[in-house]
């Protein structure tokens, strides 16, 4: 039978969930935490039209991308 391939959502499921059990559901909680004060404090929320924000960078003020996932 031959192997499927592995989607890249897949791949990183898995992978997540590996990283999950070698390191425990704290240490991802504290990761988390981390990376979210880490966007805070480089960029910043710029609300746009009525219902959408953009993440904006501090130093720069230049536009990263958008909430709703529309393109720039």
């Amino acid at each position: 039978m031959r192997e499927k391939k592995l989607l890249k959502v897949n791949a990183g499921r898995k992978g997540g969930q590996k990283t999950v059990k070698r390191y425990g559901k704290r240490y991802m909680r504290r990761l988390g935490k981390w990376g979210a004060h880490r966007m805070h404090a480089t960029y910043r929320l710029q609300p746009v039209d009525r219902n959408d924000f953009a993440i904006v960078n501090r130093v720069t003020g230049e536009v990263k991308a958008y909430l709703s996932g529309k393109p720039l």
